[in-house]
């Protein structure tokens, strides 16, 4: 299929940047209706100056969306890309090993799996897991913190991206009328989910409800999807206790 590519910068959703020290964000990308040209790609991109301070050196901010618009034989509506947001620094104490589950929601219904980036592709800048002895990544979307003695104070950038995979093969159909078959295996979308990681000092107990924050009723569940029609408003509470610090 010879397709083409449009990169449009303004058709995305860019968060947790600042104009002079980065530290992290996500792009995603929601089609407004069938394109005139009939591309069959989106690659919005968004680059610009260093990160905050990290272990890895002034390495600088790139942001890469890619998404395939054809329309899938499963649904009968054009693809889109998984959904997702994450807080741009993160804090952990040192000796507190951590799972940070990402989260992640595809309107498709399609398999969410999480990678390190690829610096050849454009991806970001400077792709590679931060410490490998420190951070690990975990199948589909979870990034774990180890226990480590000499790495507080230290901040660690985390550049991945998030691509959706159908559970069946499928067949997209483009303007033009030509066609492309997918399968399990073969990406959708591809989106960048960046964030930094701060490891403090230490604390005299990793139980939830402590020194660290304990989630209480009526918070809801991790994961939990809410539907809200247009312009109308959405409340959610949340409470949390952490009965021996502030």
């Amino acid at each position: 299929m010879s397709g083409s590519t449009i990169l449009l910068p303004l058709l995305l959703l860019l968060s947790g940047s600042s104009a002079s020290n980065f530290n992290g964000g996500t792009m995603t990308f929601n089609p407004k209706g069938v394109n005139a040209d009939g591309s069959y790609t989106v690659r919005p991109q968004n680059y610009g100056g260093n990160w905050i301070t990290t272990v890895e050196g002034d390495i600088s901010w790139k942001l890469q969306t890619t998404v395939d618009l054809g329309v899938r034989s499963d649904t009968g509506t054009a693809n889109r890309s998984p959904q997702t947001t994450v807080i741009p620094l993160l804090l952990v104490p040192v000796n507190c090993p951590r799972d940070f589950q990402l989260l992640a929601h595809d309107p498709d219904g399609d398999l969410v799996q999480c990678r390190l980036g690829l610096s050849g592709n454009q991806e970001c800048a400077d792709c590679s897991l931060p410490v490998p002895s420190i951070f690990t990544l975990k199948s589909p979307c979870t990034l774990s913190y180890l226990n480590t003695s000499n790495s507080v104070g230290n901040t660690y950038a985390v550049q991945l991206m998030m691509e959706d995979f159908p559970t069946a093969s499928i067949t997209l159909t483009y303007k033009d009328g030509s066609l492309s078959n997918r399968n399990p295996s073969s990406p959708l979308s591809k989106l960048p989910v960046q964030f930094a990681v701060t490891v403090g000092a230490a604390v005299p107990s990793c139980a939830e409800g402590e020194y660290l924050p304990r989630f209480l009723s009526p918070t809801p569940a991790y994961g939990t999807h809410f539907y809200i029609a247009v312009n109308n408003t959405l409340e959610i509470s949340v409470r949390a206790e952490a009965n021996l610090s502030m």
